[in-house]
């Protein structure tokens, strides 16, 4: 991720971190998604629950910034 930033300057790169963001986000929400159907402590579960909404608001935030 950070390479394809290594050639980027301005608006360009700003748009590029956003990308990497959004990208990794989504990454980490599949993970989740995977994972927390054999969770089986409840504040695991709860955290794990709250970080994939968190995300998906800040998908959706950076979303609105860079259309």
């Amino acid at each position: 991720m950070v390479d394809a930033l290594a050639d980027k300057t301005g608006a360009a790169y700003d748009r590029a971190f956003y990308e990497n963001v959004i990208a990794h986000h989504r990454e980490g929400i599949q993970m989740i998604d995977e994972m927390l159907p054999k969770l089986t402590n409840a504040e695991i579960r709860q955290k794990a629950e709250k970080m994939k909404a968190d995300q998906q608001k800040e998908i959706g935030e950076i979303e609105k910034k860079i259309n």
